[in-house]
């Protein structure tokens, strides 16, 4: 029910969509802006909903299933580390610091 009520929406095209019986998941490439549409969508036409744990969470009323927004391409950690390392070598290195 709730696929297929926001799934047409304009601004929702190019996301991908993963349905179980409880969670509905949204991933696109920008998801923060994604899901600040859908907010202000929700509030145009009146369709309550509330946070969750996660800030990435809806929950809306009238439908069993939560929303979650999630990137479209995933890091994991071992990425998150490596950019991390990457930035601080890179902010080293313009910095003067002989590495």
């Amino acid at each position: 029910m709730l696929k297929a009520l926001v799934k047409d929406l304009p601004f929702v095209k190019g996301s991908k969509f993963e349905e179980t019986r409880g969670t509905l998941l949204i991933r696109s490439s920008d998801r923060t802006t994604l899901q600040e549409n859908l907010e202000k969508w929700f509030k145009s036409k009146r369709i309550e909903f509330k946070p969750r744990k996660k800030p990435t969470e809806l929950e809306v009323q009238g439908s069993s299933q939560v929303l979650i927004f999630k990137p479209l391409k995933a890091r994991g950690a071992g990425g998150l580390k490596f950019e991390t390392q990457f930035t601080n070598d890179l902010n080293d290195w313009f910095s003067g610091v002989d590495i």
